[in-house]
C-alpha cells in the first residue's frame, strides 16, 4: 500500500501516491482516512511517518505533477454545466421525523464559476426542468 522505496531527505516513509490516487476516487474515502491507514502501516513496520500536513503537501505536489490543464476561452453567460450531484442528502421532516432523500441539482456558470444548488425530492423530468428554469 505505501512505498518504502520513496524517501524524503529525512528517514520518513513516503506514501504510495498511485494507491492514494485510486483510493480517493472511491466513495467515502478522504485524505484523513488514508493518512490514518498510513500511520498504522508505519507503526507496524517501524518506519517514521509524515505528519498530516506533510502528508497532504506531498499528495498535493504529486497531483500537480500529473495535472493536465488548458485554457478554454469562454464568454460570460454563454454556458452552464449542470448535473445531479453525488449521493442524496437526507432531510428530516420536523413534524413526522421521517427521513426524506434530497437530490441536489448543481449548475455552474462556466465563465464565472458561480454555482446554483437546489435540493429536490426526486430526479424526475419535472424537477430537472424546474431546476434549469431557475
Amino acid at each position: 500500500m505505501f512505498s518504502k522505496e520513496q524517501k524524503v531527505s529525512s528517514p520518513k516513509r513516503m506514501p504510495d501516491f498511485s494507491y492514494i490516487q485510486k483510493e480517493l476516487l472511491r466513495n467515502g474515502v478522504n485524505i484523513k482516512l488514508l493518512w490514518t491507514e498510513y500511520l498504522e502501516e508505519c507503526r507496524q513496520s517501524g518506519d517514521e511517518p509524515l505528519m498530516y500536513s506533510q502528508f497532504c503537501y506531498y499528495i498535493q505536489q504529486d497531483e500537480q505533477k500529473r495535472a493536465a490543464s488548458m485554457h478554454v476561452p469562454r464568454k460570460p453567460g454563454e454556458q452552464i454545466e449542470v448535473d445531479w450531484a453525488g449521493d442524496p442528502a437526507r432531510i428530516t421532516d420536523p413534524d413526522t421525523g421521517e427521513i426524506i432523500p434530497a437530490f441536489l441539482f448543481v449548475g455552474v456558470m462556466t465563465y464565472s464559476q458561480y454555482p446554483y444548488v437546489e435540493a429536490f425530492i426526486n430526479e424526475k423530468q419535472r424537477a430537472w426542468i424546474t431546476a434549469l428554469q431557475r
